[in-house]
């Protein structure tokens, strides 16, 4: 009876070993190929359960992220002025390190998804620029039906804090995302939300020059308008 629960495991193992190598292939070849544009944080995520106008009919995401350099919070934490100096001195924020690396995000999102469709797959980039072309992006309110940090949220990457963004253990809000909706086998991650660790703290709603923050603590049931202000295309400024 041994042998035989052995041999039809060792059966089982065989007959599953083509697809797990073949999820293997496809993970090693997506991180290989982010690896190149050096990009380290990567994770693939199981959005299938999420609403169809939020997945749109995909069962995977791809998320990356691309941190802001601790040199860089360090000088616009000393300079509380610095949106204000970017707008006089009319740069348009063009050598901003924050702007540069969410435009970076976009971009390799755009050509993983270029990439994955030439491997034979069905791929949807979340770039600010697809979401626009494709009319899936408010343009208006800035928003668009499956946020990368939802999707960050879903890997356990993090919680969202009082400003409305994802706050991660090690890099803070610091941190610029890119996420790319796909068939690809991929074996995925689903994390529960983690709870906001904000309590008290109030500090980004204070700080805020434009008072666009609310200071709502969120859930999994917040709607955007709950936590911040719109202001109809306005982004509020970066002051911290």
């Amino acid at each position: 009876m041994v042998v035989l629960k052995t041999l039809a495991l060792a059966t089982l193992y065989t007959e599953d070993f083509p697809e797990r190598e073949m999820f293997m292939s496809c993970e090693k070849d997506i991180r290989s190929e982010l690896k190149k544009h050096d990009i380290d944080l990567v994770d693939f995520v199981d959005v299938s359960e999420l609403p169809a106008d939020q997945n749109k009919g995909f069962p995977n995401a791809i998320l990356f992220g691309i941190p802001l350099s601790e040199q860089y919070i360090q000088d616009i934490t000393r300079a509380p002025d610095y949106v204000q100096i970017k707008i006089k001195s009319k740069s348009n924020f063009d050598d901003d390190e924050l702007n540069l690396k969410e435009c970076k995000a976009s971009q390799l999102a755009d050509h993983l998804a270029t990439y994955l469709t030439a491997q034979g797959y069905k791929a949807y980039s979340q770039s600010d620029g697809n979401l626009v072309a494709t009319g899936f992006f408010d343009v208006v309110h800035r928003k668009a039906p499956l946020p990368h940090k939802t999707i960050a949220s879903l890997a356990g990457w993090g919680w969202m804090g009082k400003n409305n963004l994802l706050i991660t253990p090690e890099f803070g809000s610091a941190l610029c995302l890119g996420t790319v909706l796909t068939d690809a086998p991929l074996k995925t991650v689903l994390h529960k939300p983690i709870s906001p660790k904000c309590d008290n703290c109030c500090i980004c709603v204070n700080i805020c020059d434009v008072k666009s923050l609310k200071g709502s603590t969120w859930s999994i049931h917040s709607p955007r308008e709950s936590m911040i202000t719109d202001f109809h295309g306005k982004k509020p400024g970066l002051k911290y």
